[in-house]
């Protein structure tokens, strides 16, 4: 399943790992939100810093159940798509992980352990992709 060119750039590995890992985790969420839906659990989660979130979460929890579901779509194949050395990989990587920095408020403060690990992500996927490339090439001649 890894490509033997991600299995050489030990950056890559560890943002398409960590991104699967990831998408895990969202998967329990995923269950946790139908579970609440479900009155089967109480919200195990801490107050969000904004009472329009804790209110939806609360009055409508499977409009945030879509929501981590999004997320962890994109999280599990942008993660697939790297390890197996696929630009639309890496480009799908970069838009949820984008789409996780642009709803980091709505979700603090668990959002703020999201962007913890966004950064690792985010630092692996630039550096194993990017490497060595200077920011500008010399004039020719």
């Amino acid at each position: 399943m890894i490509d033997a060119t991600i299995k050489q750039n030990r950056y890559l590995l560890v943002a398409g790992l960590l991104q699967l890992i990831y998408g895990g985790i969202e998967i329990l969420d995923c269950l946790t939100v139908l579970l609440v839906a479900g009155g089967v659990l109480e919200n195990p989660y801490l107050p969000f810093i904004f009472a329009e979130t804790n209110r939806t979460f609360e009055q409508h929890p499977l409009a945030i159940f879509a929501l981590f579901v999004f997320f962890t779509h994109f999280r599990i194949f942008s993660g697939v798509g790297v390890l197996r050395n696929r630009a639309w990989g890496f480009w799908a990587m970069v838009f949820s992980l984008t789409s996780t920095v642009v709803m980091t408020p709505w979700f603090l403060p668990l959002s703020g352990i999201d962007i913890a690990l966004l950064a690792v992500i985010m630092s692996c996927l630039l550096l194993g992709y990017f490497r060595d490339r200077p920011l500008m090439q010399p004039p020719p001649g």
